[in-house]
């Protein structure tokens, strides 16, 4: 993530685990000024644990989900926020010479938030959000990261079977 913005390319950041200073501190203690990168632009954070637990940064850079966020529906609320920096990034003209990244920190929470079947259809149902939705067609897209922490169930199979990217995270191993 750090040479990415380094770079200078773009990066949606999906926070589902943490309380947002958590993933700030960590970010800042790899060297990464998450505070210019959220004035630019470059960075975008869509703060899910803020949108389900309450606690929340109001600032430049920052999103958050509204309404109901169960599993049948977040899909289409992300999808909406995506939409709307994209808008942003377009007018600001900043697709031009960059690369998109999307990067989600933790996507085994969904098994917590939801269990395990209704997080199988939350995936099932976002892969065809993804695939309609106007964040996803009318901008460019870019490449989705996606860290799993848990156990290796079905959501893990699933999930690497879906996306570009997902590295499992446990003790030292990575799995691409």
């Amino acid at each position: 993530m750090k040479n990415k913005l380094e770079e200078d390319n773009l990066i949606g950041f999906f926070n589902i685990s943490h309380a947002l200073p958590i993933p700030i501190e960590l970010m800042k203690k790899r060297d990464i000024n998450v505070e210019e990168y959220l004035d630019s632009l470059n960075l975008a954070m869509i703060d899910t644990f803020g949108s389900l637990y309450g606690p929340r940064i109001e600032r430049r850079g920052v999103w958050y989900l509204s309404g109901s966020l169960s599993y049948e529906l977040l899909s289409r609320k992300y999808a909406d926020v995506v939409r709307a920096h994209k808008e942003l990034w377009k007018k600001e003209n900043m697709f031009e010479g960059r690369e998109l990244w999307g990067i989600a920190m933790d996507v085994s929470e969904y098994s917590s938030i939801f269990g395990e079947a209704n997080a199988l259809g939350y995936f099932e149902v976002s892969a065809e959000v993804r695939r309609r939705h106007k964040a996803y067609r009318e901008y460019p897209t870019g490449t989705n990261i996606w860290v799993f922490s848990g156990k290796p169930d079905r959501v893990f199979s699933s999930l690497y079977r879906r996306v570009e990217y997902v590295v499992r995270t446990g003790g030292s191993e990575l799995t691409p």
